[in-house]
């Protein structure tokens, strides 16, 4: 199994302003879309894990999923359904989703910045946020996992009192981190 940063960006001039336009439909569609020179498009395999990375202005890793499918080439009916009429979502190639998730509240990447190893220059930090498809190791993802909350999704319904169980304790949990680095804060000012 392997992890990826899937980035998804505004298309004014297509009609969409925003990202997370982007990811919704694709959501509900369980489908998310590839070009055919996109990097690392043979690469994904069915039950890879996936970050939704969005670009400006979100510049936040906002979702998760995981790989139903490999990569496949999607036939022109299948193309017609999936583009909805628009042709920004017509794709050659795509993948199927399963356990999308998106999150109650998206990480920042600039509040993560300083574990994320895939990223080298940490002062030019977007450039690595191009190209589509990017590799992620996997002590990157679950950084970056764990310092989220996911909404209840509809593809892998959880119940209610385990939902609400959890998102209590990362409460407590990020708090707690919180409290920590405000005493290790003070510890060096003195």
């Amino acid at each position: 199994m392997s992890h990826w940063i899937f980035c998804v960006t505004a298309h004014k001039d297509k009609g969409i302003s925003d990202p997370s336009e982007i990811i919704e439909q694709r959501f509900q569609d369980q489908f998310w879309g590839l070009g055919e020179k996109t990097p690392n498009r043979r690469a994904l395999k069915a039950g890879d894990r996936v970050i939704f990375y969005l670009g400006i202005p979100h510049c936040a890793f906002a979702a998760s999923a995981t790989l139903a499918s490999d990569s496949f080439e999607v036939s022109p009916s299948e193309q017609e359904q999936l583009s909805h009429g628009m042709g920004f979502y017509r794709a050659q190639h795509g993948v199927r989703l399963i356990e999308t998730k998106r999150w109650e509240r998206p990480c920042r990447v600039q509040d993560i910045l300083s574990v994320l190893s895939f990223i080298e220059n940490k002062e030019n930090w977007v450039v690595y946020f191009q190209g589509g498809v990017r590799y992620l190791p996997e002590a990157d993802f679950e950084a970056i996992t764990q310092r989220v909350v996911p909404v209840v999704s509809s593809t892998s319904p959880r119940d209610a009192d385990e939902f609400f169980a959890s998102r209590a304790e990362f409460a407590l949990e990020a708090h707690l981190e919180e409290f920590m680095e405000e005493l290790e804060s003070r510890r060096f000012r003195r």
